[in-house]
């Protein structure tokens, strides 16, 4: 199931200022009911639907709350009766959702839709499921102040064979939200730059770390921002952020441009794909300084995104180096490399092993014909260690994924690419990969075999 979010941080803490909101409770007098004509009447929201059981009951805990965002909510559903309930989940959106005011400027999130069959739980007396709504994903404009929200739970049960009923959970949060003073905005940058330096993150961390950093609207925490960017862990790249917040693009480019420079780095692709879809071009020198890079891998990916800006000489140099990327290097390459794995240098040492490694099968008979040698007891080490790896993995990280964001494109250029790969040597993983690849893509664009 794909919910609308995960924490911030387990046990986030209320945002600064006085008492957390009320914890859900109905208000006491009609006077604080929402009126309907101030308030969104979105799809599945419960209004003017059967009520659940009241053995059902929700509360509603907040766990931020912050104009403009990140206002979280955890919301709670209980099954206080004494006979077990079955409920049908959503298997592409949340079952929770929220009535918020019209200025608050609701807007869709597009999402993967899984074809798996709806899941089902069994709620056993007491026992109890929870859903996190993180609602500055879902609204442009959250100011701040007091607001009664009408809060909703989609219960869905089965009756017999394929047949369903749903009822409407309900509750009202009382919800103070605190404005954003620098002192709460500074606070929320602190917690968000620890949080990054939390060396036991999963990839949802770091997402649902990223989206609270984009869906938000404060500038301040661009230094955030740039941290995600300029990471080698496996975060998004931000950078639609940095630029709404008022970072000029010649400056954007520049610093992007020194990290595609480490084919270690794994922002490459996303940094393409902002640069594809944004208004502004690359300027001339920062291009030029795109055409230079020593990466095959990033050229490639240059010549997908920008093949009009690419002149004939270019690109033919471009697949000259491609049609290198199945042959051996040369002997004088190979052996400087070797001889720095037994250097006195340890970052030496270190920095040709990364090197071999990168070269992949380009480079694996010359390290078994190494082994065969005299080599220092460092060196044999090293040489043993790097072929362990290519029996994993033939071809460097910036290599492989190269490929695979090349199975996703569909433009004439990819497929140049793809032919040029697939006629390297016949034995080589790169050449098997690419031929497989092409032939899918021809597939897919009714394109002739040549």
């Amino acid at each position: 199931m794909i919910y609308f979010g995960f924490f911030l941080a387990a046990g986030a803490a209320w945002c600064a200022g006085g008492a957390p909101p009320s914890q859900g409770d109905p208000p006491a007098n009609a006077e604080s009911k929402p009126k309907a004509e101030d308030y969104y009447n979105r799809p599945f929201t419960g209004a003017g639907e059967p009520p659940a059981s009241p053995d059902l009951q929700m509360a509603i805990e907040v766990q931020e709350a912050l104009e403009g965002g990140p206002l979280v909510l955890n919301v709670t559903l209980t099954n206080k009766g004494k006979a077990a309930r079955c409920i049908v989940q959503r298997p592409y959106a949340s079952d929770v959702s929220v009535d918020a005011p019209k200025e608050w400027d609701y807007h869709m999130r597009i999402y993967g839709i899984h074809s798996n069959p709806p899941p089902e739980i069994t709620l056993e007396p007491g026992e109890k499921i929870t859903e996190t709504l993180r609602l500055h994903e879902q609204f442009r404009r959250i100011p701040s102040g007091k607001v009664l929200l009408p809060v909703w739970w989609r219960v869905t049960e089965p009756v017999s064979g394929k047949e369903q009923r749903t009822s409407w959970a309900t509750r009202n949060l009382e919800l103070d939200i605190a404005a954003a003073t620098p002192d709460r905005v500074g606070t929320l940058l602190k917690r968000m730059e620890e949080r990054m330096r939390d060396p036991n993150l999963t990839y949802s961390d770091r997402r649902t770390l990223a989206d609270d950093l984009e869906l938000t609207h404060h500038p301040e925490l661009t230094p955030v921002a740039w941290a995600m960017v300029e990471s080698y862990e496996d975060y998004p790249r931000p950078l639609w952020f940095i630029e709404d917040s008022g970072t000029p693009c010649e400056e954007i480019d520049g610093r992007v441009l020194k990290l595609l420079e480490d084919p270690r780095w794994p922002g490459t692709y996303d940094t393409f794909s902002y640069w594809d879809r944004r208004k502004t071009p690359l300027s001339g020198r920062q291009f030029q300084r795109l055409l230079d890079t020593g990466s095959v891998w990033t050229r490639v990916l240059t010549y997908r995104y920008f093949p009009q800006r690419c002149d004939k000489e270019w690109k033919a140099a471009l697949f000259r180096d491609l049609r290198m990327q199945t042959q051996p290097v040369p002997s004088q390459q190979f052996d400087g490399l070797l001889a720095k794995l037994d250097s006195d240098d340890f970052e030496l040492r270190e920095q040709a092993s990364a090197d071999l490694t990168r070269l992949g099968e380009r480079v694996e008979g010359q390290l078994r014909h190494a082994q065969e040698t005299q080599l220092s007891a460092e060196a044999n080490q090293r040489v043993k260690a790097i072929l362990d790896k290519l029996r994993d993995a033939k071809q460097s990280p910036e290599c492989i994924r190269t490929l695979q964001w090349l199975e996703s494109s569909s433009t004439p250029e990819t497929g140049e690419i793809l032919e040029v790969l697939a006629d390297g040597q016949p034995d080589a993983w790169l050449t098997q990969q690419a031929k497989k690849q092409l032939a899918e893509w021809r597939k897919a664009h009714d394109a002739p075999d040549k």
